[in-house]
């Protein structure tokens, strides 16, 4: 055992676990990226079930261990087990115990969050869990069978956070400025335009004001004022734009 956890209080163990947890959590995401990058979706989901069957069937066994559930506790050793995944960990989850059944749900992804957040498509995982949840309830009690409820792109449960049709965009602020803003500033600007004629005439009536619009239109594009404000409704534009894809390249 390592000497340093002997000196840690039991809230810095507790912090140190979750910790752990999120760090898989980020090395399996950033892992899968890097073989998405390299040979493909297909291919990478491929070497995803592998590990992940091979790592659920592994981290039962050590937690079936670590518990002392005995060779075959059924439900209630799964129910018991689950809670301490370390994907449980590091994702809010439930464990509910039901007649005959235990219903295990992620209510928030990290990795689909990260990926949301980096302008990624969300992953497939339905193609790993129905390998990986199976063969951590066989580590469990090999009695044990699983059924997939919901999981994406199969989403079945209309309470799921995820949302296939990509409006989630809109919880998005950055998203939701730039989805929004912009035909309002389309607006804005032909609305303008249009009194572009009445403001010249009142501004003109002080002289003062009245040269320092010629001035204004003789530096300025050929459409005068309206030119100003086009241009600078597509700077803003393109601001937002950069930006959105900076915080979404910057990865949540």
């Amino acid at each position: 055992m390592n000497e340093a956890l002997a000196h840690l209080s039991r809230e810095q163990l507790e912090q140190l676990a979750e910790a752990y947890a999120k760090n898989a959590i980020a090395l399996d995401g950033v892992w899968f990226q890097a073989t998405e990058r390299d040979v493909g979706m297909e291919a990478a989901m491929r070497y995803d079930c592998e590990a992940w069957e091979r790592f659920g069937l592994t981290e039962a066994r050590r937690l079936k261990a670590l518990l002392g559930l005995g060779e075959h506790p059924g439900l209630d050793g799964l129910a018991a087990a689950l809670p301490l995944r370390f994907q449980s960990v590091a994702n809010a989850c439930t464990v509910r115990r039901e007649e005959g059944a235990v219903v295990y749900r992620i209510e928030t992804c990290r990795v689909q969050q990260a990926r949301h957040g980096k302008g990624l498509g969300y992953h497939p995982c339905k193609q790993v869990g129905v390998v990986e949840h199976p063969a951590f309830a066989r580590g469990i009690d090999e009695r044990l069978a699983c059924t997939c409820l919901s999981c994406y792109p199969d989403v079945t449960d209309d309470t799921c956070s995820l949302d296939p049709s990509g409006l989630a965009i809109l919880a998005n602020p950055i998203g939701f400025f730039l989805v929004f803003s912009f035909p309002l500033m389309i607006f804005a600007a032909f609305l303008v335009s249009e009194l572009v004629g009445p403001l010249e005439r009142l501004v003109r009536r002080s002289e003062m004001l009245g040269r320092l619009l010629d001035n204004a239109i003789e530096k300025g594009p050929r459409e005068g004022w309206s030119g100003y404000i086009l241009a600078a409704v597509t700077v803003i534009s393109l601001f937002g734009l950069a930006f959105w894809a900076f915080c979404y390249t910057g990865g949540a």
